[in-house]
């Protein structure tokens, strides 16, 4: 049995765009367990793609949506659900959340026993090696007064580094992430919303 990943841009929640992955994904919440991350949330960025992520899970069929901010007294619970749901919002909490405790193992466990790992934006994000490269292309867009964490390290579970929401950013981004791919010998994988890519985990 092997889990599955599906890093996305704009997820489930209530955007038309995210309807076409709810279609593809919905047959598979019948009678399933959720659980809705949102530590990416906690600095005030996309509260509102909580009540309606956990709407769709309920919606598609699934046995419970729950709700959870991952910590070090709780993140061993990732394994006894079906479906890992990480909203997107600020990534800072995330890195932060991967630098304090080992829930990195978690996920891998959770995956190997045939779990499905939904990463919203933020979510998606944080699944590759690092979130450096974010901040550095975002501040060669525009300056940002926004909080970076004390650690860059992610999940390290995918080789893609996500770059969500890629149609909304300014038109000299292109050109900014290409000069940074190749002064970094790194790939930046950009995603429209509603776009998804979809991973066989494999150990």
């Amino acid at each position: 049995m092997t889990g599955k990943i599906f890093l996305t841009s704009c997820g489930l929640k209530e955007k038309q765009e995210s309807e076409k992955l709810y279609n593809y994904l919905k047959s598979g919440f019948v009678g399933k367990k959720a659980l809705i991350a949102i530590n990416a949330t906690l600095t005030g960025h996309n509260e509102r793609a909580i009540a309606p992520t956990k709407d769709k899970f309920l919606s598609g069929g699934a046995s419970s949506a729950d709700i959870i901010i991952l910590d070090k007294f709780n993140y061993k619970v990732i394994s006894e659900y079906d479906y890992v749901y990480f909203v997107g919002g600020d990534i800072a909490p995330l890195a932060e959340l991967v630098n304090e405790i080992d829930i990195r193992s978690e996920v891998v466990k959770f995956l190997e026993k045939g779990g499905i790992y939904i990463g919203e934006s933020a979510g998606a994000i944080i699944m590759g090696k690092n979130v450096k490269w974010h901040y550095d292309v975002n501040n060669s867009i525009r300056n940002s007064d926004k909080k970076e964490p004390l650690c860059y390290d992610g999940l390290n579970i995918v080789n893609e580094n996500i770059y969500p929401h890629f149609n909304n950013k300014p038109i000299a981004q292109k050109a900014i992430v290409e000069k940074y791919e190749v002064e970094n010998g790194i790939k930046i994988t950009p995603l429209n919303d509603g776009e998804w890519i979809e991973i066989d985990y494999k150990s």
